[in-house]
């Protein structure tokens, strides 16, 4: 209690040094439905951030556009149905907050999100934020987060439509469209994707390579949605809503040419509602309140689990409920927030604990401010930003309190901003850590970090452009997976895992747009500094030291050709680092080509995409092979006002 008080009386000490006086008018009309702004401050993450406009004309998936991120790494199972989940700056993929509209959707159930679950074709940006977010999000935010902004079409964009045709049996096809008028938009999507899954990879059997298919690795996935908003006066409304259903095949690991559950099944239905209020109270000064509605139903049948149960057949339903209440005022170039919420979470599923009688829930309630300051004392060049939140879980006894503090300063005689960041983090354990059948320890402690980032950004000249990152985080009692026996695993704490590294990217603009390249170089360090341990000094599993990148985009009138080239280097899979858990480094080489037709208020893109090129064999996670060389051809269709 005595830290509510404490944070409840920071908040009134803003409140009070920085909204004595009315100075800064705000234009209402300015507000707007992805960030219901008060002002043009922007948030300090500065340059440990990164924005990605999503080009609906090309054919990828959210996995792709983040994996030339520096710092981001994706976990990717293999195929259009394989799991896709995002790690950043060494830290697993539960560290990583995946936002929608700026509310966080992970699951508490479990917090490694799947990308795949939201389809492209509704996504306008996404945000890379890779500095310590908690203080922004809450629970998981020690590597970062990724914002996804789902927003209606541009004001003269009426129609968007697109139809992907590949390897494997594969068909994509997506719609949206709006109607009414500005003041009263409505926008209506559909996605549709559905491969067979059936690609070729190598195995090694008794030293022999094997040639043959992935089996069991269909999907059937549509997603339907909608996107609402108008105003009325000092109110505001906006409201989005769809519904993923998919029914796919769920393919094992590959062992000696074995897959394991080649007959394993997964039907999985998730529903996402998002309401949101603004009120304007004053002409610097509003009201929001966000929601977020999620319901997941997953069925797994004929799923042969040896770690978890007997059972063959899984089935949970999970339930998430988020309100946020926050105030916003700017004065003297000063944005405050102040935030309360409340979040809800359930599970039912026939694998929990016994004890659990099938149900488990959790409820989180926290408060939190944030003070943007712009020109701070006086320094035209000189930005801050401090966060402070405090949680409370009903299922743990720890309040935690987490904060965020930020600058950005820019050198405008030789073209250089200087970022600095520093930040406390935690994540709380997910329901499957603790109450999974035969994996689960209810003992588990908060996973508690400290990150620090320093960052510079220099044009080096007008048409090239230098930044570089360097990080170290401390995080204790992190949570992984430990093998009790042979056939048995657990969650369980280790006490400290150190996290280091530099990233760096080289951008350039030949000819103006008509030759653009980017190199970028991620190295990370991420070990086990559990002392008496055995696995001391050993890296973390699944995590490679170094990321390489290259792009390269050349555009002649309505054509364009783009190829990338990607490597990632060895990573260890157990946290002895033996040889045998050597997973080797690959590097793959992607190339597309282009071109658009222009008629009149009607724009026509034609791609096809050659992935994998060199046919590299290779493995992200251990016996899960990869897809060799594969083709896409799409063509999307934009009709304009």
């Amino acid at each position: 209690m005595k830290y509510i008080i404490v944070l409840y009386l920071l908040i009134q000490t803003y409140n009070y040094l920085y909204c004595k006086e009315d100075t800064l008018s705000v234009n209402l009309k300015n507000i707007e439905i992805e960030a219901d702004k008060v002002s043009d401050l922007q948030k300090v993450y500065g340059l440990n951030s990164e924005h990605i406009f999503i080009d609906k004309s090309q054919d990828k998936e959210i996995s792709d556009y983040l994996k030339l991120i520096p710092g981001v790494f994706i976990k990717d199972y293999g195929g259009l149905g394989g799991i896709k989940s995002v790690s950043m700056r060494g830290t697993n993929s539960n560290q990583t907050i995946i936002c929608l509209n700026e509310i966080p959707i992970n699951n508490t159930n479990n917090p490694s999100f799947d990308l795949s679950e939201i389809p492209i074709s509704c996504i306008n940006s996404i945000d890379v934020i890779k500095s310590g977010t908690s203080a922004n999000y809450g629970s998981g935010g020690i590597g970062g987060a990724i914002n996804l902004q789902m927003n209606g079409l541009s004001n003269s964009q009426r129609l968007s439509s697109s139809i992907s045709l590949g390897s494997f049996h594969s068909f994509l096809g997506s719609f949206a469209t709006n109607f009414g008028n500005l003041e009263k938009p409505l926008k209506l999507f559909v996605d549709f994707q559905y491969s067979k899954g059936d690609y070729p990879f190598k195995f090694n059997n008794f030293g022999n390579n094997i040639d043959t298919f992935r089996l069991n690795s269909q999907i059937h996935k549509i997603t339907l949605g909608f996107q609402k908003s108008f105003s009325l006066s000092n109110y505001y409304f906006s409201v989005l809503a769809f519904a993923n259903y998919n029914e796919q095949g769920v393919p094992g690991a590959v062992v000696l040419g074995n897959i394991e559950n080649s007959t394993a099944y997964l039907k999985q239905l998730s529903i996402y509602l998002l309401p949101n209020f603004v009120f304007i109270n004053t002409s610097n000064s509003l009201f929001k309140l966000n929601n977020l509605l999620k319901y997941k139903k997953m069925e797994v049948l004929d799923f042969k689990n040896y770690f978890l149960s007997n059972d063959n057949n899984y089935l949970f339903n999970s339930f998430d409920l988020k309100s946020y209440l926050i105030y916003q005022q700017i004065q003297n170039k000063t944005q405050i927030n102040s935030e309360i919420g409340a979040e809800i979470s359930s599970l039912n599923g026939n694998f929990l604990q016994p004890a659990l009688s099938g149900s488990v829930s959790r409820n989180n309630f926290f408060i939190a401010t944030s003070l943007l300051q712009n020109k701070l004392f006086d320094v035209d060049l000189l930005d801050i930003e401090t966060n402070l939140r405090m949680d409370y879980f009903t299922d743990d006894n720890n309040l935690p309190f987490t904060f965020f503090i930020g600058s950005n300063y820019k050198i405008e005689s030789n073209n250089t901003i200087v970022h600095l960041d520093l930040s406390k983090n935690f994540r709380i354990p997910s329901f499957d850590e603790m109450y999974y059948l035969n994996y689960g320890n209810t003992n588990l402690k908060p996973e508690n970090s400290y990150s620090c980032n320093f960052s510079l950004s220099k044009d080096l000249q007008k048409w090239i452009n230098f930044k570089a990152n360097v990080y170290y985080t401390i995080t204790n009692d992190q949570i992984v997976a430990v093998p009790k026996s042979v056939l048995t695993w657990s969650a369980e704490n280790i006490d400290k895992v150190q996290n280091y590294g530099i990233e760096w990217v080289l951008k350039a603009l030949i000819y103006g747009n008509t030759l653009s390249a980017d190199i970028s170089y991620t190295y990370q360090n991420c070990k086990d500094l559990t002392e008496n341990s055995p696995n001391y000094g050993k890296y973390i599993p699944y995590i490679p030291q170094e990321i390489i990148s290259a792009n390269l985009t050349l555009n002649i009138d309505d054509f364009s050709i783009l190829t990338n080239y990607y490597y990632n280097s060895y990573r260890y899979y157990m946290s002895d680092n033996s040889l045998s858990s050597l997973l080797p480094s690959y590097f793959t080489l992607d190339l597309s080509v282009n071109y658009r037709l222009k008629l009149e208020a009607n724009n026509l893109n034609f791609k096809l995409s050659a992935n994998n090129l060199l046919n590299e064999n290779y493995q992200i996670i251990r016996n899960f092979p990869m897809p060799g060389r594969n083709f896409l051809f799409s063509i999307n269709y934009e009709m304009e006002n």
